[in-house]
């Protein structure tokens, strides 16, 4: 069995103490596995990816890093402890080059590898390879998403998080975000990402969590949740079951 990378035991987090928006959510994340997080807005996704990354306060419950306790870690250790991050918006600084961003990602790894680090960086992403030149406020909204995602993994991260990777994007550019993620998926990354696109996002990922009121509804094989109806009905529970639900209702 594959090692989990991201686990995060009866996680309570929120905007303000007291008023929790995640529930007791407990989640794992093994290397070489795509693990999707959906439900219906205002669920808790996005607070819990940013509990994950050390940017939302934590109340209760435990995380750990690849077997190391990062719940009171700051994000930026985080980030050196393997733990990458890209938000959904204002992820680039549109005045600098693709290759100005990927020098910004590699300031966190020795000076000597950073040349070869970038150099495989845009081997792994062609299309940015032959804008390296390019400023990113002049690059299309999934070439952004791109250089967003490669710049985060330049580092060669243990577990890479990411929020509405398809935000505003065209369907051929989603398929197009989607299969840089497999790649990346393949390097043995951990990739868990919030997204609204759900039958793309089922079309790549092993495994699925539903959240309903900043709660677990499902977590299990992303292959079960393909039947819309299925999801729908996940969608609507509005978690008033006196427990989680693993597996399809």
């Amino acid at each position: 069995m594959t090692k989990a990378l991201l686990q995060m035991n009866d996680v309570v987090a929120g905007y303000e103490k007291g008023l929790p928006i995640v529930r007791g959510v407990s989640f794992t994340a093994s290397g070489g596995e795509i693990v999707a997080i959906f439900g219906p807005n205002g669920a808790g996704k996005s607070t819990f990816i940013k509990a994950a990354a050390g940017l939302m306060p934590v109340s209760n419950g435990s995380m750990l890093l690849n077997g190391r306790d990062i719940t009171q870690m700051p994000a930026h250790l985080r980030a050196r402890a393997g733990l990458a991050y890209v938000p959904q918006l204002h992820n680039v600084f549109a005045t600098l080059t693709v290759l100005d961003h990927l020098k910004i990602g590699a300031a966190l790894l020795p000076p000597e590898a950073r040349t070869a680090q970038i150099d495989a960086s845009l081997t792994l992403f062609p299309d940015l390879a032959r804008q390296r030149q390019t400023l990113a406020g002049r690059l299309s909204g999934g070439q952004r998403q791109l250089l967003s995602i490669a710049r985060a993994v330049l580092t060669q991260p243990a577990v890479l998080l990411l929020d509405e990777p398809s935000a505003g994007l065209s369907p051929r550019m989603v398929e197009q975000v989607f299969a840089q993620l497999v790649k990346i998926r393949d390097e043995g990354i951990a990739i868990v990402l919030v997204e609204q696109h759900v039958q793309a996002a089922l079309a790549i990922a092993e495994r699925a969590y539903v959240f309903v009121e900043g709660e677990i509804a499902y977590d299990g094989p992303a292959a079960a949740l393909r039947n819309k109806s299925t999801l729908a009905a996940l969608y609507l529970s509005h978690a008033h079951r006196p427990a989680a639900t693993t597996g399809v209702p």
